[in-house]
Order: structure tokens, then C-alpha cells, then sequence
């Protein structure tokens, strides 16, 4: 495995992880609003707690892979054409999911009168983050950054 190979995974790796901590973070905050006064409420506010601080870890994780890419000088290598073509297919899928959840959303007080502005606002922001992190990196994986391809 090359050294392109590896920070292509790591990437892959550190989105997948952002995204998973970030539907912990905020779906914890979702359910927190529908179980207050249950006993689970104060395991969920923790559960939340502990996603903003691995939020922000994830980031600064993120920070120093760049870091890392620009002082390998790999940053033009990692971050070439096929990568941008990625990045923009996943970027248009995540738009086309926010957008059918919106949609979605303006259905739900016709049926779920119990459902809050604040929750359904929250669980539109989750797809908006994670869809497009979710496609980028099943797309990065797929093709296997292209290199065999030619």
C-alpha cells in the first residue's frame, strides 16, 4: 500500500467517524427532547456532552491530518481531479438528500402533530452534514482512488 493509499484511507476513515459522531451528537439531542423526565434523559445529555467533545476532537484530528498531507507535500497528489469529482458527486447527492428531506419535513406536522420545529430542525441538520460525508466516502472507497483503472 502506497503512502497515497494510506492517507486516502485515513481520510475515509476520519469522515466516516466525523459523521458517526456527530448523528450520536445530535440524535442524542433529538431523543433527549422526547424523553425528558425519563430515566434515559440524563444518560442522553451525557451521551451528548461527550459528542460535542468528540466533535471537536474529530476536528482537530482533521486539522493535523491536513497538516500532515501539506508537510508530506502530498496535498496535490491526494486532492487531485478524481478526488474533486468525488467530493462534488458526494456534495450533489448530500444536496438531493437534504432536499428530499425538507420535502419530507413539510409533510410531517400532517401526520406527527407531536413532532417539534426543534427536532425535525435538528434531524434536517444531521442528514445535511452526514449524507454527503456518508457518499464521499462509499464513493472514495468504491474506486479505489482510480489508480487501477488506467
Amino acid at each position: 500500500m502506497t503512502d497515497m493509499e494510506t492517507l486516502s484511507r485515513r481520510r475515509r476513515r476520519m469522515m466516516l467517524m466525523m459523521a458517526l459522531i456527530f448523528i450520536l451528537w445530535q440524535g442524542s439531542k433529538v431523543l433527549g427532547e422526547y424523553l425528558t423526565g425519563q430515566p434515559y434523559a440524563s444518560v442522553l445529555a451525557k451521551l451528548s456532552d461527550l459528542g460535542v467533545i468528540a466533535w471537536a476532537l474529530a476536528t482537530i484530528m482533521l486539522v493535523h491530518f491536513n497538516f500532515q498531507v501539506r508537510k508530506a507535500r502530498a496535498f496535490s497528489v491526494i486532492n487531485d481531479e478524481w478526488f474533486e469529482s468525488v467530493r462534488q458527486r458526494a456534495l450533489a447527492f448530500g444536496y438531493f438528500i437534504t432536499l428530499l428531506a425538507v420535502a419530507v419535513a413539510f409533510m410531517v406536522p400532517h401526520y406527527w402533530t407531536s413532532v417539534s420545529a426543534s427536532s425535525l430542525s435538528r434531524l434536517l441538520l444531521i442528514i445535511a452534514v452526514t449524507a454527503p460525508l456518508f457518499a464521499f466516502v462509499y464513493l472514495e472507497g468504491q474506486a479505489g482512488h482510480g489508480q487501477d483503472d488506467a
